[in-house]
């Protein structure tokens, strides 16, 4: 059985230099055990105008892909704003 997951993420408030600084890395990678890796999929959400993940983007994208885990990382826009 496969198992996505949405996981909307923000950079405000901290102080993040790279993308292993960020939570992500650090909590979240660390935390899939590899067996279960295969059947996961991530979906990972930030702000458009979230300056730390946009530069990270393809650093974030590059670091999911080491250890394997399948994800989709973008934008998204705010409609409330």
């Amino acid at each position: 059985m496969d198992v996505a997951l949405l996981i909307p993420t923000t950079s405000r408030g901290r102080n993040f230099k790279t993308i292993d600084e960020s939570l992500l890395a650090c909590r979240l990678v660390a935390s899939l055990r590899p067996n279960a890796r295969q059947y996961c999929t991530l979906y990972i959400g930030y702000d458009e105008d979230d300056e730390f993940y946009v530069s990270q983007h393809a650093s974030l994208v590059q670091l999911l892909d080491q250890f394997g885990i399948r994800a989709f990382v973008g934008a998204i826009s705010n409609p409330i704003d």
